[in-house]
């Protein structure tokens, strides 16, 4: 849809300047009496059938939550957490399905604000904790301080 707009502005604009248009009133008229008629002719087409091929929808299978929501695909980590938008979640199931560890899971983000996570079609439950605990980071071997802090770490791991 994107791209007919995209089209549509570029084709518009191009009109309008070509046609000295330069008010609001003006671009009204150009629309109604030139771009409209010129764009229905070169690009409507009548369908095959006149039947109305519309299907009727179940309201009550409908989840209009989910329809309406915005969805961005994550990778589960190794330990079950999910990375969105700088927030770290955790999965709680007690039997994780087949596939979750590095499977790609939909975070979906309702208008209400809420979220959902679905796995393969399964809405999963998680819980958002703080974040890890940062790792001991260690130092280079060329740091200043290095041989003594190596040379420490071998001390205890020979005693």
């Amino acid at each position: 849809m994107e791209r007919l707009f995209g089209t549509l502005q570029d084709r518009l604009v191009k009109g309008l300047r070509l046609s000295g248009v330069k008010t609001l009133e003006g671009a009204n008229e150009y629309l109604e009496s030139e771009f409209l008629p010129e764009w229905e002719e070169r690009w409507t087409v009548q369908p095959k059938r006149k039947v109305n091929a519309h299907r009727r929808v179940n309201r009550r299978e409908m989840d209009l939550d989910s329809i309406f929501s915005v969805r961005e695909e994550r990778t589960v980590n190794n330990d079950y957490t999910i990375q969105w938008n700088r927030r770290l979640f955790q999965v709680t199931l007690q039997n994780h399905p087949p596939g979750l560890r590095g499977g790609k899971v939909e975070v979906e983000t309702r208008l209400d604000g809420s979220l959902a996570v679905r796995f393969k079609g399964t809405y999963l439950e998680f819980v958002e904790i703080e974040g890890r605990p940062s790792k001991r980071r260690r130092p280079a071997p060329t740091h200043p301080g290095a041989s003594r802090i190596l040379s420490t770490e071998q001390t205890a791991m020979a005693g």
